[in-house]
């Protein structure tokens, strides 16, 4: 056999001839292709694939295999949800205990600190994930998750609000990136019509976090003190740590398995890539951004407004306050079903920051039991966190899901955090009602842009609008192509090449 590439000298032998009695030529491979065939020689070697029988559990060649990966990816978030909103649920005792003002700017610095610290650290987070992997974003953020709430339950034990404050900071750190981790194992486990259902299923999961919160919080504290009650958020964030591991050894063992989601190459990734991501996902991080400013800042007050206009008691208001994510969790994974099904992304997103116009209308407007709008914002929050967040994957490449993913949560964060003083700030000079009429402007902007993304995605093919089925070929989606026209098709070839 003769390949026509550039030849070496050599000693000619006798066995260097070919049946007809004529010499062979010895090609020399592009330059790093050896290398990269004998990398890959190894793997197969040591790295049986599919094919290759393997016993033991769990395989990851069955079909439950993914779905104990979704199981331990949606415990990683479960502590730190918990934990997050612990200053808006024991608020009065607190803020009593560190001996800070009612709702001022030291209370509002638990959580902006949260916000600040996560903004900083998620886009690092996102590039740390797709350069070398989840298991080491997972064991990196889980820690700083559970050494932040450590110190923040300690500072709470011992009345110090530098302590607690510094907790706040490197929980925040851990927090957010951790989110990241959780959405790029889905985007990588889960892939077309299964995507949505499987971020559905994580916010259950993770809500189910917050809602125990609310539940169990107040209680603990009333029964044996709010120490335990900080405690406590501690023990579930160790229990997060241990998920993370697991996944970890379950992970290693998918990727040892030959199904690694994946490979060195594909990790190949730079922060000049964020320039090439499409203006459709910018759009998007804005949307996430103005919508969830009426979430997470409405939630931080909630408990303490509804003790003092409508007089509940702190346990009761924090269980009202909780509805949010009482509906969300149970919703989540029925909405991310329908979405795989039926598309509409976008337009759904346009319903879900809508929702938020006549839900903070009735808390200025009306004296109405909060019941009621409450309901209606854990709609929209249901019906965007199932819209928002699995359109990333659709928008920019595999590879980059996990960079992408930081940079929308640090756009979000960052206007959480600057939302929290701002709410903190006109509270103290105008009252709540200022702030609901804050959050209804938040609601009102989300509104304009999902206006503005329906607009872009009909002009690109529907590319979030249509359903998605799941992608057994392989064959890469034309609509994608628009957005990102830059990279190359799997599917080409070039001149001279057998296809």
């Amino acid at each position: 056999l003769s390949i026509s590439m550039a030849t070496v000298p050599y000693t000619q032998v006798e066995d260097d001839l070919d049946p007809e009695g004529q010499p062979l030529s010895v090609a020399l491979p592009p330059p790093g292709e050896e290398e990269e065939e004998e990398e890959e020689q190894q793997t197969q070697q040591h790295h049986p694939l599919s094919t290759t029988r393997r016993f033991g559990f769990p395989n990851p060649d069955k079909d439950y295999f993914r779905y104990v990966i979704l199981v331990c990816s949606c415990l990683l978030t479960f502590g730190s949800y918990f934990s997050f909103d612990l200053p808006s649920t024991l608020q009065e005792s607190i803020q009593n205990r560190l001996h800070i003002s009612d709702g001022g700017i030291q209370y509002q610095s638990l959580y902006a600190s949260y916000s600040y610290s996560n903004m900083l650290m998620v886009i690092a987070g996102g590039y740390i994930i797709d350069k070398w992997g989840n298991r080491i974003g997972t064991l990196l953020f889980t820690t700083l998750i559970t050494i932040g709430q450590t110190l923040f339950a300690l500072g709470g034990t011992v009345g110090s609000y530098p302590l607690s404050l510094c907790g706040r900071l490197i929980f925040g750190s851990g927090g957010g990136p951790i989110t990241v981790v959780q959405n790029n194992i889905s985007s990588q486990y889960f892939k077309g019509k299964e995507l949505a259902l499987a971020f559905g299923v994580t916010l259950t999961a993770s809500r189910l976090g917050s809602i125990l919160n609310f539940l169990l919080s107040p209680t603990i504290k009333d029964s044996v003190g709010l120490s335990m009650a900080l405690w406590f958020g501690t023990i579930l964030c160790c229990l997060s740590f241990l998920c993370g591991l697991t996944f970890i050894a379950m992970d290693r063992r998918n990727e040892k398995g030959g199904h690694a989601a994946l490979t060195t190459k594909e990790r190949r990734i730079k922060f000049a890539d964020i320039k090439k991501f499409p203006p459709m996902f910018w759009v998007l991080c804005f949307i996430c951004q103005t919508f969830y400013l009426t979430i997470f800042p409405f939630i931080a007050i909630a408990t303490k407004y509804f003790q003092d206009k409508y007089d509940y008691s702190d346990t009761k208001a924090g269980r009202i306050a909780g509805i949010v994510y009482y509906f969300g969790m149970v919703v989540s994974p029925f909405l991310g079903h329908i979405v795989d099904r039926i598309g509409h992304r976008a337009h759904l997103a346009l319903l879900g920051s809508a929702i938020t116009l006549p839900t903070f209308l009735l808390f200025a407007q009306t004296d109405i039991s909060p019941v009621l709008p409450m309901l209606l914002l854990g709609v929209g929050y249901s019906v965007s966190a199932a819209t928002i967040w699995p359109s990333v994957p659709l928008v920019v490449e595999l590879h980059t899901v996990g960079t992408a993913m930081g940079v929308m949560t640090a756009i979000q964060m960052g206007g959480v955090a600057v939302a929290n003083v701002i709410v903190g700030a006109l509270k103290r000079s105008h009252g709540y009602n200022a702030d609901v009429y804050f959050f209804l402007a938040c609601g009102a902007m989300a509104t304009v842009l999902t206006l503005i993304l329906n607009i872009m995605d009909m002009r690109s093919g529907t590319i979030l609008n249509r359903a998605h089925k799941k992608e057994a070929s392989g064959k890469p989606d034309a609509a994608k192509a628009l957005l990102n026209p830059a990279t190359p098709s799997s599917e080409e070839t070039t001149e001279g090449e057998a296809p």
